[in-house]
């Protein structure tokens, strides 16, 4: 039996709308007749733009309210950013990847500077991203970092502003929106956060026709490397106070060839946790635990304690 309505959920941003509308049209070419509606829900991510995520509940702030309107049945599927979801998802509800994961890099975005090392000591430059702030100084400790939220278009409009000299975003993100950079800051010196450029679908678990359908808009490949890439966040017990970052990603042939680098950046010294394993496509929890273990093995657990007790060290940008 085809489904023949569908309604989708989406945060309201052009970002978010963009996504929604995206999956929206492979779900129509895979089910011609179908008919699907977006419902724009602001959250409260969206709302409370002047304290930092950690004040007021972090990234959950970005769902709750597509998970409550999917849980009162006003919905049918949520698409969010998958960097943007939280290790723990309502009761009742199931996740996946859907379609293709998108350029995985963050980029180098400024009105008067081309690249990056181009600043001048002392620029300013935004991002609300602890993973960011932590690698910007690894970089360059000579620049001031300035803590900024809002969407795609609002960051921007700090640059036009004045009110920082340069900001640090997502890739996937400009090229949806047909906006340009000035610099590819390279992905292995600049861990991506987890799930950058993944779009990710949320349902109830009961709903077993749509589970079915959405199964037919999975990329395998995009699928896996969520799997990996979740697991090590998952048992880091990773949030939004934790600066890591990692991408999983598929290389060669053979049993294992399923690739994972992983990083932890701390902000109270210069040291820093890396990992890079190999495993197995049919085992991708397997191999993001495996690499958060390693992290663990080298002292990483005290830094994401450091980093849980201090929140509010990272407001100060």
């Amino acid at each position: 039996m085809p489904i023949l309505k569908l309604k989708i959920g989406s945060r309201v941003s052009p970002l978010a709308w963009w996504q929604a509308e995206a999956v929206k049209k492979k779900l129509e070419i895979l089910s011609p007749g179908i008919q699907i509606e977006i419902i724009g829900i602001k959250t409260s991510g969206d709302k409370f733009l002047n304290q930092p995520l950690y004040e007021i509940g972090g990234k959950g702030l970005f769902v709750k309210e597509l998970e409550k309107a999917l849980l009162q049945q006003e919905i049918d599927l949520a698409v969010h950013s998958m960097k943007d979801m939280p290790q723990e998802i309502a009761a009742g509800l199931s996740l996946s990847s859907i379609l293709k994961r998108d350029a995985v890099e963050d980029v180098f975005v400024s009105q008067d500077f081309s690249h990056f090392h181009q600043l001048p000591p002392n620029s300013r430059i935004g991002t609300s991203s602890l993973r960011r702030q932590v690698l910007v100084q690894r970089l360059r400790p000579d620049l001031k970092i300035q803590a900024i939220r809002g969407n795609i278009q609002t960051r921007l409009e700090k640059i036009n502003q004045k009110e920082v000299d340069a900001v640090i975003l997502a890739k996937a993100g400009l090229e949806r929106m047909g906006l340009k950079y000035q610099e590819i800051l390279n992905w292995q010196n600049f861990l991506p956060a987890l799930g950058q450029g993944a779009l990710a679908a949320q349902w109830r678990s009961d709903n077993h026709l749509l589970s079915e359908f959405l199964a037919t808009a999975v990329d395998f490949e995009t699928e896996t490397c969520a799997r990996v890439e979740r697991s090590f966040l998952k048992h880091l017990c990773g949030n939004c106070l934790s600066p890591v970052g990692g991408l999983a990603l598929f290389k060669g042939s053979g049993k294992f060839n399923l690739h994972f680098q992983g990083g932890l950046f701390s902000p109270f010294s210069k040291k820093d946790f890396y990992t890079t394993l190999s495993g197995s496509k049919e085992t991708p929890e397997e191999l993001g635990r495996a690499a958060a273990q390693e992290i663990f093995n080298q002292g990483g657990k005290e830094v994401l304690d450091l980093c849980a007790k201090n929140p509010q060290f990272f407001s100060k940008g």
